[in-house]
């Protein structure tokens, strides 16, 4: 994951790197036939000029449990356990529905942190 962007330098959206920044932050679901389900949630501040690195909080360095965090599940064909995909600086507005930063919702994986994620447990909406 690089996010070696600076403020004022564009993006490859286009868009300039600036105050306004948000974080992307891109999950998936891999079903049975291998086949990937995508997933977005921009929330607002943009990530620190070294990015975060949301896998030394994942299960396995890995998998995460979206309903823990107050993301959406993207299926549950085979199993809850989804993947994170990237991190990376946005000029796209927040996702609606959202009340937390971006440096937040680091903090909430931090806290469940690897061995923490709980399929039988849904921590918000």
């Amino acid at each position: 994951m690089d996010l070696s962007v600076r403020k004022g330098e564009l993006l490859p959206s286009g868009k300039v790197r600036g105050k306004d920044m948000n974080t992307e932050f891109r999950y998936f679901y891999r079903g049975s036939d291998n086949r990937k389900k995508q997933g977005r949630v921009v929330l607002p501040g943009a990530p620190p000029e070294g990015g975060w690195d949301l896998s030394q909080f994942a299960w396995e360095r890995e998998y995460f449990l979206p309903s823990q965090v107050g993301w959406p599940v993207l299926s549950e064909e085979i199993g809850p356990w989804h993947e994170i995909e990237e991190v990376s600086a946005t000029g796209d507005p927040p996702t609606p529905g959202y009340a937390c930063t971006a440096e937040e919702q680091v903090e909430a994986f931090r806290r469940i942190g690897p061995r923490g994620w709980n399929p039988y447990k849904t921590v918000r909406s």
